[in-house]
């Protein structure tokens, strides 16, 4: 699932839906569940919704299958709001629907099929929770497709008196004492006189609670996350940051050279091209690439450079001749090697002391961040 998202046109959506200016609150940039790096990243964004399935699954653990836990769940849920709405709000119908927090749209999509004369509005300070679910939505033919809103709930933006629900479903138990505060507040002031305001949320006393939040996000970040490794090498190397280039949160990160989660650094691509070298007998990143020798080869032809090589057997010989064989670069990885320095993305433990956990940009991700730093290029 996490292949198959990440090599979509998701990134296309990221760029229509994000707010550049959009400048994220302290506590947000902090680690969510199992996640270093918090909501701001693919791969929290793609496993969401099965991480949020498991704990339906938990709570109603008689429902088979686990789809079956979602809907009673939220089935309930939407009773409940109906309910009060017919009660309390004169008989006036649901025609404006926002769900402030809407993470990857799973209440969101819930509130629309419940209502489905109304308009639904999803916002979320995670432009890569709203790419992921903007990019399926666009798939279906709903009769009012839902807008997508890139801002803060505190400040969204939006209209006063322009909605009859406002809902925040599993919002609150995330944010700290002012955010949920300023949440309330915002989701009076865009409410019209009658409406419905739905708070939903998990009770922290509950002990099953208790159990999936100490244990299965880091359980659906190992299983799920190897899908998008299978393809690259599973090569860990200690690097030097050189310099950090972008921040899609704040530019003023870039300025001052800090380390944060996801920031885009360069690093040293020196440790990475030296195991390339042994690894496959290749100098990677030479306009001619450089192939491991006999120790007989020793003038240049053609322009190729060629290096002596240490003895090896004939076993290890074969090894890195089928290595060659097999062996495929991403250009823009490649056309890097050659400058010396490789984009990466800070992931986990970013420290002042100019030490941080990251990961080697590849594929549609490092497209995606060179043409934000191209674009900045432009501008500048």
């Amino acid at each position: 699932m996490t292949k198959e998202v990440l090599e979509s046109d998701v990134y296309e959506v990221f760029e229509r839906i994000q707010d550049p200016n959009l400048v994220y609150p302290d506590y947000y940039l902090n680690p969510f569940h199992a996640y270093d790096e918090g909501n701001i990243s693919w791969l929290v964004a793609v496993e969401t919704e099965p991480a949020t399935m498991s704990i339906a699954k938990r709570a109603i653990p008689e429902a088979t299958p686990i789809e079956e836990a979602s809907q009673i769940i939220r089935d309930n849920w939407l009773n409940v709001i109906e309910e009060h709405h017919l009660k309390y709000s004169g008989n006036s119908q649901v025609n404006d629907i926002l769900d402030i927090g809407c993470s990857i749209g799973v209440s969101t999509r819930y509130l629309t099929e419940k209502f489905p004369s109304a308009q639904a509005v999803g916002l979320d300070l995670s432009s890569y929770f709203l790419a992921v679910v903007a990019q399926r939505e666009e798939k279906l033919s709903r009769p009012k497709p839902i807008r997508w809103v890139h801002a803060n709930g505190e400040a969204t933006g939006l209209s006063s008196n322009s909605f009859d629900l406002v809902s925040l479903a599993y919002v609150c138990h995330e944010c700290p004492a002012r955010a949920i505060t300023g949440l309330v507040k915002e989701a009076f002031k865009v409410l019209r006189p009658g409406g419905t305001i739905a708070l939903t949320d998990n009770s922290p006393k509950s002990k099953v609670l208790q159990f999936v939040v100490g244990a299965s996000p880091t359980t659906f970040k190992t299983i799920l996350s190897k899908h998008a490794q299978e393809e690259s090498k599973a090569l860990t190397r200690k690097t030097r940051i050189l310099d950090v280039v972008y921040n899609s949160s704040n530019n003023e990160l870039v300025r001052t050279q800090t380390l944060v989660n996801s920031a885009i650094v360069q690093v040293d691509a020196a440790p990475f091209k030296q195991w390339y070298l042994t690894h496959c007998g290749v100098d990677i990143g030479r306009k001619k690439k450089m192939h491991v020798a006999k120790k007989d080869a020793t003038e240049e032809q053609d322009g190729e450079a060629i290096v002596e090589e240490t003895k090896k057997s004939n076993h290890v010989q074969k090894k890195i001749e089928k290595r060659q064989q097999d062996r495929a670069v991403d250009t823009h990885i490649e056309e890097q090697f050659g400058s010396g320095r490789l984009l990466a993305c800070i992931s986990a433990r970013p420290g002042q002391c100019g030490r941080a956990n990251g990961y080697i940009l590849e594929g549609k991700e490092l497209e995606f961040d060179m043409k934000k730093l191209q674009s900045i290029t432009h501008r500048k």
